[in-house]
């Protein structure tokens, strides 16, 4: 049996719905924040390590890769759309698709975390470089730019533009304020214990970025999905 229906999604819902999600996480980081510098309670009774934007495993965390997964797999729709259709930027989408599948790994398991120590010796990084995960990211991004550049250009223009914003806001936080949050901890050799309000509010707003930069695509997503898959087809085997 074959169950033909046809799925809508409002972009411009979504993306409200994520904004709120945003900002509520961002208004229980600023409570932990503001109990730990301003009245010394690390804890909260465990709300704080909850909803840290800096910890790893916690809600911001379950929902920044929650957001990467829907946008990987809105990626794998079209990529199969795409390979059915006349195969133009089949390997931009493929490979779009498993990228943003690696970022939803890797903002659960912390992989480019594990690079620091390593890189960080070989390379004697310091400074901005003190994460050293971000010299070869900073290598690889003009080279993903060029290979992206045309289909960026044959995206409708609206939709092209939404990406190129959501990638610069995306970029600007997960670089950018990570590089500077790196010259914080290095120039004043801080660790995980002795992070100062400095550190925590440039973490802040780079954790802030990434999500707004997800939001962005998810929208930009959503609103180029209708053009690119004229319909959704569930086969179900009885």
């Amino acid at each position: 049996m074959t169950l033909d229906m046809e799925l809508q999604i409002p972009p411009k819902k979504v993306l409200k719905l994520h904004l709120i999600c945003i900002g509520i996480l961002f208004v229980f980081n600023a409570i932990a924040v503001i109990a730990k510098y301003g009245f010394g309670d690390n804890n909260l009774h465990g709300f704080s390590r909850l909803v840290f934007l800096n910890a790893e495993s916690n809600l911001p965390t379950a929902f920044s890769a929650f957001i990467i997964l829907i946008n990987a797999f809105i990626l794998f729709v079209i990529t199969i759309h795409c390979k059915n259709n006349g195969r133009k930027f089949l390997l931009h989408w493929t490979a779009l698709s498993f990228i943003f599948l690696f970022l939803a790994f890797d903002e659960i398991a912390t992989i480019h975390e594990t690079l620091n120590s390593p890189l960080r010796r070989e390379l004697h990084a310091t400074g901005p470089f003190y994460f050293a995960w971000v010299i070869p990211a900073l290598i690889a991004l003009p080279l993903l730019y060029a290979f992206y550049y045309k289909f960026l250009k044959a995206l409708p223009q609206r939709i092209g533009m939404l990406c190129t914003v959501a990638g610069g806001v995306y970029i600007s936080g997960c670089l950018g304020f990570e590089m500077i949050g790196a010259y914080i901890r290095w120039l004043y050799n801080e660790t995980t214990e002795t992070m100062s309000l400095l550190y925590t509010v440039m973490t802040t707003i780079e954790e802030s970025l990434e999500m707004l930069g997800m939001a962005i695509f998810l929208y930009a997503l959503l609103s180029l999905l209708p053009l690119k898959v004229k319909e959704v087809s569930f086969k179900v085997l009885t």
